[in-house]
C-alpha cells in the first residue's frame, strides 16, 4: 500500500499520522505501521487509539474556542510531542495545562454521547503522560500515532511537525451511516459546537 518497503522516518518533526472516522478502518493502519517498526504510543486502547491525544485533544468546546488560534493549538501539540518523544522535561505551565486538562476531563469525559473518558480514565491517562514513552528514535522505523479526530488539527501540524504525513482512512458511507459509532457525530456535527461553548462543555 503507501509503505511497500521499510524507510527510516525524516526525524522527530516528520510523524505519521492516521485519521478518519471511528469504525471506518484506522486500526488496520496502525496494525501495518506497527509491522513496520513505528513507535505510535505508549497509551493505546483496544482498538490502538492513542488515548494521550485523547486527553489532550478531544474537547469539543475548548477545540471550538480555539482552533482558529495557532499559538494555543501549537503548544499543546507541542506538549503532546513531548510526551511521545521524551526530547524535553516538561514545563510549568505544560504541567498546569496537563493538570487543567485532566481536571475538565474528568468531569465531562470525551463523549458526548455515551460519557466515556470521565473520572479515573482521565487521570490515569495524565499518569501514562508523565511517564517516559521509552522512545528512542534510533530504535524504531519512525513514530506516529492514530486517533480519528487527528483530521480535525490537519491545519496546525506544519507548525509543530513540518515533515508530518496524514493518512485519512474513508469507508463507504453507507456502511458509516449504518454503524452504531456515532460518536464523531454527536461530538462535532454541525450545530453542536455553538450550543457547547455556551454551557461551558
Amino acid at each position: 500500500m503507501i509503505f511497500a518497503q521499510r524507510q527510516k522516518s525524516k526525524g522527530l518533526n516528520s510523524p505519521v499520522i492516521i485519521g478518519g472516522i471511528g469504525g471506518s478502518g484506522t486500526r488496520v493502519l496502525t496494525e501495518i505501521l506497527q509491522l513496520f517498526g513505528f513507535f505510535l504510543g505508549k497509551d493505546l486502547n483496544i482498538a490502538l487509539d492513542n488515548e494521550s491525544f485523547t486527553l489532550l485533544f478531544k474537547h469539543p468546546s475548548w477545540l471550538h474556542q480555539n482552533i482558529n488560534n495557532p499559538e494555543i493549538i501549537s503548544s499543546r501539540l507541542s506538549l503532546f510531542k513531548k510526551a511521545m518523544t521524551c526530547t524535553q522535561p516538561f514545563t510549568k505551565n505544560e504541567l498546569q495545562t496537563l493538570d487543567d486538562i485532566t481536571r475538565i476531563m474528568a468531569v465531562n469525559g470525551h463523549n458526548l454521547n455515551n460519557n466515556e473518558g470521565y473520572g479515573e480514565w482521565a487521570y490515569y491517562r495524565k499518569k501514562k503522560i508523565m511517564v517516559e514513552s521509552g522512545f528512542r528514535e534510533g530504535n524504531y522505523t519512525g513514530w506516529g500515532w492514530k486517533e480519528p479526530n487527528s483530521y480535525l488539527l490537519l491545519d496546525h501540524y506544519p507548525e509543530v511537525f513540518p515533515g508530518f504525513r496524514y493518512i485519512h482512512v474513508i469507508r463507504h458511507g453507507l456502511d458509516m451511516a449504518f454503524s452504531k459509532n456515532q460518536n464523531q457525530l454527536y461530538n462535532w456535527g454541525g450545530g453542536v459546537w455553538g450550543s457547547l461553548a455556551k454551557i461551558g462543555i
